[in-house]
């Protein structure tokens, strides 16, 4: 499994491709209190005012990646399970996808 990374200038569509072919599985990015519109940048859609870049990996808690997701971009993520639904905060990406 690939590791990616995020950063403010990277687009909600593009990223959450990205995070599917490398992970099997989704994300949710929220504008507020709505799903983000793909075209928007992730800067576009922080709730605070935040820059930075995040490295991802396989071995990150579902739960940390959104955790570090909002205290260094301010933008709120949610990743899904295979099902689609929200996945368990305590449980690996690599785990998510089998």
């Amino acid at each position: 499994m690939a590791q990616i990374t995020a950063n403010g200038r990277k687009k909600v569509g593009t990223f959450k491709k990205e995070f599917k072919a490398a992970y099997g599985v989704g994300i949710r990015i929220y504008n507020g209190v709505k799903f983000a519109d793909d075209d928007a940048s992730l800067a576009s859609v922080r709730t605070e005012k935040k820059e930075g870049e995040i490295a991802i990996n396989a071995k990150m808690l579902a739960g940390n990646l959104e955790k570090k997701f909002m205290e260094q971009l301010g933008v709120k993520v949610q990743v899904e399970n295979k099902d689609g639904e929200l996945a368990d905060n305590s449980v690996t990406l690599a785990s998510l996808c089998k």
